[in-house]
């Protein structure tokens, strides 16, 4: 009887050891998934082609002035370039009124159009009388990579009434 219990003692043994080393091993296994997968996405942007009709090119001396107009906004901006900065301004005009939220991304591309660099910007608009958005002003300065031959404006946003469930509609702009 004994040689049962100690029989029965050391399958539970044995197999209480199995469970921890199983656990252990998928513990470590989700930690890689989650360690690696962290690192790539800070740079998911970068890589990507801008197309040539999303391109603003980069030009020095003096102030240079467009528009780009997508369909959910239109954006008028002015930029020059000073040493190894980049100085962008200018006033967007969207056409939802109740923005509850809106980020604008600059994206510096290199001679062929691609991404190197990216950096987002949030132009936080103000509630006011009758929905209308008071405060549609950016002024910005962003370090210039010295191989930076264009950039482009990407964004997304959020109104407060709309869209489904009562949470807003959301709108966006991707250059790519």
């Amino acid at each position: 009887m004994r040689a049962i219990r100690r029989g029965r003692q050391r399958a539970i043994e044995k197999a209480a050891s199995i469970d921890i080393r199983a656990a252990l091993l998928l513990t470590c296994i989700l930690a890689s998934g989650l360690i690696l997968g962290c690192q790539t996405t800070g740079s998911s942007r970068e890589g990507l082609t801008v197309p040539q009709g999303n391109r603003i090119m980069i030009q020095r001396g003096g102030m240079h002035s467009g528009t780009f107009a997508s369909r959910n906004m239109t954006i008028n901006y002015s930029f020059e370039t000073k040493g190894d900065k980049l100085l962008v301004s200018g006033t967007w005009d969207i056409r939802y009124r109740d923005i509850d939220r809106l980020s604008m991304t600059l994206f510096y591309l290199d001679a062929d159009g691609t991404v190197i660099d990216y950096h987002p910007f949030f132009a936080r608009p103000q509630r006011a009388v009758r929905g209308r958005v008071m405060d549609n002003r950016f002024n910005r300065e962003f370090d210039l990579p010295a191989d930076a031959k264009a950039f482009s404006i990407g964004y997304t946003g959020r109104t407060r009434l709309g869209g489904t469930e009562g949470k807003g509609r959301v709108f966006r702009h991707s250059p790519f």
